[in-house]
């Protein structure tokens, strides 16, 4: 008797958030169509919303909503991996609770190792890069590149 009170309310909400849900939605478009027509009609409107849009807030505003929503988006669902992890967890620990009661005891699963060959040593040494410039042929050419110009 009590789960079918219990879902008799949930379903009465249910039907109230549509009737409120649908009364906003009817609220905002009023809106929409009286500031259209304000905006047909005053010049002045027409005006500062011109202005508006010729500067830069407009883009500045649309900028910051849009990194603000990443970032929501982005915390959203980091929270819901985690809900899902702890339930998944959940599920686990009730899983391994009657094989507890029972007196089994499970261990966890064995994974194999891989063994990597050993790196091959080299014993050859490298060689020390030869330089690409001579000091005394780039001095020469200063001096007579100075010589030249007068300097």
């Amino acid at each position: 008797m009590v789960a079918f009170d219990e879902e008799d309310s949930k379903s009465h909400i249910r039907g109230l958030a549509k009737v409120i849900i649908l009364t906003q939605g009817a609220i905002i478009l009023g809106f929409t169509v009286w500031i259209y027509q304000e905006y047909l009609n005053n010049v002045y409107l027409q005006e500062y919303l011109i202005n508006v849009l010729r500067s830069g807030l407009v883009a500045d505003s649309l900028l910051s909503m849009v990194t603000i929503s990443i970032f929501a988006l982005g915390t959203f669902t980091l929270l819901g991996s985690m809900s899902s992890a702890r339930r998944k967890s959940r599920d686990w620990d009730s899983f391994s609770e009657p094989a507890a009661e029972a007196g089994v005891t499970v261990s966890p699963p064995v994974l194999e190792t891989v063994v990597m060959a050993p790196k091959p040593t080299t014993t050859r040494r490298k060689s020390p890069r030869k330089p690409k410039l001579d000091p005394d042929q780039l001095y020469r050419s200063m001096v007579d590149h100075a010589s030249k110009n007068g300097d």
